[in-house]
């Protein structure tokens, strides 16, 4: 009998612009499934089939630490002076090694989103949603990651203009969707069964704070002109707050953004500990969408 020779999973890596991120989950794989419909063939068993497309996508979750770089620009340039504002300006590459000597390579590769969650006495963590286009190729090695000090929540700071007696945040939650697309195309090219392209849709900048309660709701509503109480409160007037958010990073920020939102009606929650809050926002009509 052969020996066994299991592998364990914490021998992996991976790479975003060649710079090393701890990660905790991964589901970035070039997925292909093997399609075999029913079909009349005379016999019990399915005998049609054929390897349907190939989606190389998926996601990298994780600590950030205090090395990261920025995937703002990443996730957020679009190519206004190149292929139009529905295409990224940014390609990115990732090598990800699942154990040691088995993963993948992932060149011009587009964020299509980007998490980021900083809650108070814990580690700030990062979601990143990729889309690719191309052939990915085999990757045979691993690179360990610098010891660092991971992104504790003191490095975050996070303001709202015109709801200043909102303070003490418990947790902020921060995403920007760009709804890339992955259109499969009929080609004269025989095998290529990846997406033709990656246009992006209408871009989605949202999120959640939580705060523990200062004062009551209802005077949050009335005072900070957060939610509709009334019909004229649906008219488009001075509703719109600014949101600062950024993350610090050893040597720059790792996010510094500035955007103009809408916050929905604030909810509270029952409990016997500290009475806590929680404000969902969404992003809307930042003048040019140009988001310093």
């Amino acid at each position: 009998m052969a020996d066994t020779n299991l592998r364990m999973g914490y021998i992996g890596s991976v790479t975003i612009g060649g710079v090393g991120y701890f990660m905790s989950g991964s589901s970035l794989n070039p997925t292909q499934g093997v399609e075999a419909p029913d079909l009349v063939a005379g016999a019990k068993m399915r005998r049609g089939w054929v390897y349907g497309k190939v989606d190389p996508t998926g996601n990298v979750t994780g600590p950030l630490h205090e090395d990261s770089e920025s995937l703002w620009d990443a996730a957020f340039e679009r190519d206004d002076d190149g292929n139009g504002i529905d295409h990224m300006k940014n390609t990115i590459n990732i090598e990800i090694a699942y154990y040691q000597g088995g993963g993948w390579s992932f060149s011009n590769c587009v964020l299509n989103s980007l998490a980021i969650s900083a809650t108070a006495g814990e580690v700030v963590t990062f979601t990143a949603d990729f889309a690719a286009k191309s052939i990915v190729t085999k990757n045979d090695s691993y690179t360990p990651v610098d010891c660092a000090k991971l992104m504790t929540w003191d490095r975050v700071v996070f303001g709202i203009t015109g709801i200043d007696d909102v303070t003490n945040f418990q947790s902020v939650n921060f995403t920007i969707n760009n709804n890339v697309q992955k259109p499969y195309a009929i080609q004269a090219s025989v095998g290529n069964l990846y997406p033709v392209d990656l246009p992006c849709g209408v871009r989605e900048i949202t999120g959640t704070v939580s705060a523990y309660a200062q004062k009551n709701i209802w005077d949050i509503v009335n005072d900070s002109d957060v939610g509709a109480d009334s019909w004229s409160d649906y008219t488009a007037t001075s509703a719109k707050k600014t949101v600062v958010f950024s993350v610090a990073g050893a040597s720059s920020n790792i996010i510094d953004v500035t955007f103009e939102a809408v916050f929905h009606r604030p909810e509270g929650s029952g409990q016997t500990g500290l009475a806590v809050y929680t404000m969902n926002f969404t992003a809307i009509c930042t003048a040019g969408d140009d988001y310093s």
